[in-house]
C-alpha cells in the first residue's frame, strides 16, 4: 500500500470518529470542525461574492447545516468534502436567487419609470408621486428606508446592509416584501382624473 493511500485511510478514520461524536451531539467534537474549516471556508465562499458578509453568512448556513444534520453525517467519507460542497451550492443557489431579486427589482423600476414618462399633465403626475410616496411611508419604518435607500439614492443591497448593519440577506427581503406590499397598495388605486 502506497503511503498516500495510508494517509488517505488515517484521513478518513479521524473523520469517521469526529463524525460518530459529533452525531453523538458532541459539542467539542463540532467545535473542532468548526475552527478547523470556518476561515478556509470563508475565504472559499468569499471567491463567489467578493464580500465578507456574505460569504461568512454562507458558511454560517453550512456549519448550522452540519449540525443540524449531525444524526446523518455519519453515512459521510470526507468532512471538507462535504463542507466544501455545501459552501459551493449554497453560494450557487445565492446567486441565484440575487439573480432573481434583481430581475424582479429591475422590472418594478421600469414599470415606476414607464408610468413617470406616461404622465398626461403635470396633476397626475402629483397625484402619481404622492400616492406613491404615501404608499411608500406606509410601509414598515425598516422596509421603507430600505426601499427608499435603494432607489431614491440609488444605494446596492451590500451598501444598505453595511450602512445598517444587517445581512445581504435581510435588505433582500425587505425589498421583496416592500415591493409586494407597494403592489398589492397601487394595485387598488386609480389614477385618473375624473376620481
Amino acid at each position: 500500500m502506497c503511503i498516500l493511500a495510508v494517509l488517505n485511510l488515517v484521513f478518513i478514520l479521524q473523520d469517521k470518529e469526529i463524525l460518530e461524536r459529533i452525531a453523538k451531539g458532541d459539542k467539542q467534537a463540532f467545535a473542532i470542525v468548526y475552527n478547523e474549516y470556518y476561515k478556509p471556508l470563508c475565504y472559499y465562499a468569499y471567491k463567489f461574492f467578493q464580500d465578507d458578509i456574505t460569504a461568512e453568512d454562507i458558511v454560517q448556513k453550512t456549519m448550522v447545516k452540519l449540525w443540524e444534520q449531525r444524526r446523518k453525517i455519519t453515512e459521510i467519507n470526507s468532512i471538507s468534502s462535504f463542507l466544501y460542497r455545501t459552501v459551493h451550492n449554497n453560494s450557487i443557489n445565492e446567486l441565484k436567487h440575487r439573480q432573481v431579486i434583481d430581475k424582479h427589482a429591475d422590472n418594478i423600476k421600469s414599470e415606476l419609470d414607464a408610468a413617470a414618462y406616461e404622465s398626461p399633465d403635470e396633476e397626475y403626475e402629483d397625484r402619481l408621486n404622492k400616492t406613491l410616496m404615501d404608499a411608500i411611508n406606509d410601509l414598515p419604518p425598516k422596509k421603507s428606508e430600505i426601499f427608499k435607500l435603494k432607489y431614491f439614492k440609488g444605494m446596492k443591497h451590500k451598501e444598505i446592509a453595511e450602512q445598517l448593519g444587517i445581512s445581504y440577506r435581510t435588505v433582500e427581503t425587505h425589498i421583496v416584501k416592500g415591493l409586494q406590499k407597494l403592489r398589492e397598495t397601487l394595485g387598488d388605486k386609480k389614477f385618473f382624473a375624473d376620481e
